[in-house]
């Protein structure tokens, strides 16, 4: 009885050892699972994982089979360069992987010496690029191998070679028509070879295109659109160190205070004719001043847009200051023109040509022509108000850019109706069939989302663009995306813009000598 408790007692004992080892490996193997850097397959294993740094040669080994991996922190929109020098070349490999986004970049002529290897890795967000070195082979493998993030250019750089005859890489950012001049010191010596890229997108990766290049120690090019464009210099034989010295000559517009310095002078300007204006004529009645205010509302405006329009072209950093300033003055712009035009809706009618003052009971004519107490362009207000809600609700910073410009284009129908029921108003008194503004305004704010999508289509504004280009090989076009690269403002668009300006002005001109007969006398 005794001896059966016993044998009773050690399979138990038994059963709860073999449960608790078939626990412990299940752990370990989900432990495996989560960190990537503790998994051991059949084929190969991970020795270790460091941190290392740019300019500094690195020599290690590497058992047969195995894994080692290395990591460095990335900036944004930088390539990473890396160099390998291996005694087994054919079996070795190098493999990079990022938590990140970025990719390979395939570039024609790699800027690496002949039978070694290297490669080449853009970072689009930054972050921690981890860099994996496998041996394939059945032998350790003793390697040598350094890492170079471009940098950006300054007016004087220098940077250590950590292996011999490897490139190192910079990068500078460049305005439209900006002029880039590179020196390295001429010693006698064979100089070094100098390469400037621009940067494609190219189906899974990223594509290295040559702008321009130079084997006699300098180079000047000038930019042909704002983009960064990236330098790697192929330095001469047994070099230990660049140095090369770099100058940027930019025009007067590429300046990020010109155009906000324009369109304050032009306001300066307008506020001094706004001024003499106003003193000379003191004697005028409400509907003249605040005609004269509104129009000088308008040249605010005006110069402003020119402003943003300047600036979008180069990109500052005062682009959104500007955007919502000019926003600013086109609200009172336009409450401004509709108080004055509630106004004169019960003055005198005022003869555009001879400025007389007409009662339209007594005669409707004058200097050949019939007069109507309010002006065709009143049937612009509706979409003079929808832009208004359009462009405040667009200044409201969004996450997604389609979902900003879809709520903007709802708030723009919503004006537009607005600005028909509001045209009606004002002008049911002072003209027959008022209620034709509030149709104007219905299909306005019907046409609107389609009127806002073609100017964004034809202007490239008010959304991101990507500048592509067509590439052609072997008889194949491929279609590349220059990611960097900020397209400027079309041709069309600055001519639309010119006419629209000059018709504003002339506009302006007419409201003021109409304005200039509404005094007391």
């Amino acid at each position: 009885m005794l001896n059966q408790k016993r044998s009773s007692l050690t399979i138990i004992f038994l059963a709860f050892i073999l449960t608790l080892l078939i626990t412990l490996k299940s752990s370990n193997v989900d432990m495996m699972r989560a960190d990537p850097r503790l998994h051991v397959d059949q084929h190969r294993l991970i020795e270790e994982n460091r941190s290392i740094r740019p300019d500094v040669p690195y020599e290690d080994s590497i058992q047969p089979n195995s894994i080692k991996q290395y990591t460095v922190k990335m900036p944004e929109k930088a390539i990473l360069i890396i160099g390998l020098k291996a005694t087994c070349k054919n079996n070795s490999s190098i493999k990079l992987s990022i938590n990140d986004h970025g990719g390979n970049i395939t570039v024609a002529f790699p800027p690496f010496p002949k039978n070694e290897r290297g490669l080449l890795y853009y970072s689009t967000k930054g972050g921690e690029v981890t860099i994996t070195i496998k041996n394939q082979n059945v032998k350790p493998i003793n390697y040598k191998f350094y890492i170079d993030i471009s940098e950006r250019i300054e007016s004087r750089n220098s940077k250590n070679i950590p292996l011999s005859n490897y490139p190192v890489g910079f990068h500078i950012d460049l305005g439209r028509d900006d002029q880039l001049s590179i020196s390295l010191p001429q010693d006698g010596k064979i100089p070094p070879k100098i390469i400037v890229y621009v940067l494609y997108k190219f189906r899974d990766g990223f594509l290295l295109r040559e702008y321009a290049s130079s084997e006699e120690g300098k180079i000047r090019i000038k930019a042909d659109l704002k983009d960064r464009y990236y330098i790697i210099v192929w330095p001469r034989m047994n070099e230990r160190m660049v140095q090369l010295k770099a100058s940027v000559e930019s025009p007067i517009w590429n300046n990020p205070n010109f155009w906000p310095l324009f369109s304050l002078a032009l306001s300066i300007a307008s506020s001094a004719w706004f001024g003499l204006k106003i003193n000379s004529l003191r004697d005028l009645r409400r509907e003249g001043k605040f005609t004269l205010l509104s129009n000088y509302l308008s040249i605010l405006t005006l110069s402003a847009f020119i402003s943003v329009m300047g600036t979008y072209n180069i990109r500052a950093p005062t682009l959104k200051p500007l955007f919502s300033i000019t926003t600013i003055l086109y609200a009172l712009s336009l409450a401004t023109h509709i108080y004055a035009a509630y106004m004169r809706r019960r003055a005198p009618i005022i003869c555009p040509h001879c400025l007389r003052r007409i009662n339209p009971k007594e005669t409707a004519f004058c200097c050949g022509e019939r007069l109507k107490g309010t002006s065709s362009i009143v049937y612009l207000m509706p979409l003079a108000i929808g832009l208004m809600p359009f462009l405040i609700v667009y200044n409201i910073p969004f996450d997604n850019v389609s979902q900003q410009i879809r709520i903007s284009a709802y708030a723009g129908i919503a004006g537009c109706i607005a600005g028909g029921v509001l045209s009606w108003h004002i002008n049911r008194d002072v003209i027959k069939r008022a209620w034709v503004h509030v149709i104007v305004g219905v299909i306005t704010a019907l046409t609107f989302p389609w009127l806002i999508y073609f100017i964004l289509a034809v202007s490239e504004v008010l959304m991101p663009v990507f500048h592509t280009e067509i590439y052609r090989e072997y008889g194949v076009a491929f279609t590349l995306i220059r990611i960097n690269a900020a397209s400027p403002l079309p041709p069309g668009t600055v001519a639309a813009f010119v006419i629209l300006a000059a018709y504003i002005i002339y506009v302006i001109y007419r409201q003021n000598r109409i304005a200039t007969a509404y005094s007391r006398n």
